[in-house]
């Protein structure tokens, strides 16, 4: 059914939880799709090979992180399972702990947290469904179901909704589509689909070069048409009038600064287009592999060591800038300097290994 499904929907991940394992690998999958797996393979990301491989963030006992990127925006996906006789306080701070260490990115969170509350489809309110609600309003995130959700388990006449899916921000929430299935899936449990759609559109208005002169100008201009502007504040009675009003005053500002000032033409940022996740997994091992190699290096107790630091540091200035001392130099400068610069040649040296 994960195939028919696959085909269907066409989706870019699979969040699973309590996979079949099989020599340490997701079993019943086709061979060309990349699986993922917590450290006790109870939960797992599946990428179909419509989907490039992502970038793994962290392996945990009971969560796996991953860090995608989609239409220029990047995710972090995290999957997670807790069994109903496992320590609830375990996986919150597996949880706590991968998106303290994200730093504020945005991040969806998809598990089977075994978890009973109100707010989410239950009857009864359970102490790891009291936990998991403490732990949404320390985060502050956004948990996508509701309490008049499908259930997501079913088996005879039992019913459950021990699936959650919880996002990072309220931005992420609005171009956010959740849904829970009812095509058939051999299990007691249904697929949930989460679709993300991140075309958003936004309104903008120019900036205008107003640092020296003009004001006497839009003072003028602008003067015929305040009392206009005024009865139509006079006559606003409702929010919807009020609005509409505002967005008036708004617009006319914008022409009279057009009679006015000149544009400010902001500097165009290019599009890279050649960067691609690809170069990131490679910047990443590069990353780790001068990290291991260089960390000997820093080491300000031995004159072999400052000598080698000195070294590099003359092979990366330019002959034509002031070079400073070993001893001159802190370690956390050091060390973001060589990993900056390296770092950034190594990758446009293999970027450029790909064109040729």
């Amino acid at each position: 059914m994960l195939l028919i499904s696959a085909q269907q929907h066409q989706p870019d991940l699979f969040l699973v939880q309590e996979p079949l394992v099989k020599d340490g690998k997701i079993a019943g999958i086709p061979k060309c799709w990349k699986s993922k797996l917590s450290k006790s393979g109870k939960a797992g990301i599946i990428a179909p090979p419509t989907y490039s491989t992502p970038v793994v963030l962290s392996a945990k006992e009971k969560t796996k992180a991953i860090k995608i990127t989609k239409d220029s925006r990047t995710f972090t996906i995290i999957s997670s399972y807790s069994s109903p006789y496992a320590i609830f306080r375990e996986i919150l701070e597996e949880l706590t702990d991968l998106t303290t260490n994200i730093n504020g990115e945005v991040y969806l969170i998809g598990g089977d947290f075994n978890a009973h509350s109100q707010r989410w489809g239950y009857r009864d309110e359970g102490s790891r469904g009291k936990q998991l609600q403490e732990f949404i309003a320390e985060k502050r995130i956004v948990l996508l179901n509701s309490s008049d959700s499908p259930p997501t388990f079913e088996h005879n006449n039992r019913q459950g909704w021990p699936n959650l899916t919880m996002v990072s921000s309220h931005s992420l929430v609005t171009i956010c589509e959740w849904d829970v299935l009812k095509e058939e899936t051999y299990s007691d449990y249904k697929f949930v689909k989460i679709c993300t759609n991140s075309n958003i559109f936004s309104l903008s208005f120019a900036r205008f070069k107003t640092a020296h002169r003009g004001y006497c100008k839009f003072v003028n201009l602008f003067k015929s048409k305040v009392q206009a502007l005024r009865n139509l504040i006079s006559n606003s009675t409702n929010e919807e009038d009020f609005n509409e009003t505002t967005r008036t005053i708004q617009l006319e500002i914008h022409k009279t600064c057009k009679q006015v000032y000149k544009i400010k033409r902001n500097p165009l940022i290019p599009n890279v287009t050649w960067w691609n996740r690809d170069l990131q997994t490679k910047k990443q091992e590069l990353k780790n592999q001068l990290l291991s190699k260089w960390s000997p290096v820093f080491n300000p107790s031995t004159y072999k060591s400052n000598k080698k630091l000195l070294m590099l540091e003359q092979d990366l200035h330019p002959t034509s800038s002031p070079l400073y001392s070993a001893q001159q130099i802190t370690r956390a400068k050091a060390v973001e300097f060589i990993f900056t610069t390296l770092i950034f040649f190594s990758t446009i040296k293999f970027h450029l290994q790909k064109i040729t």
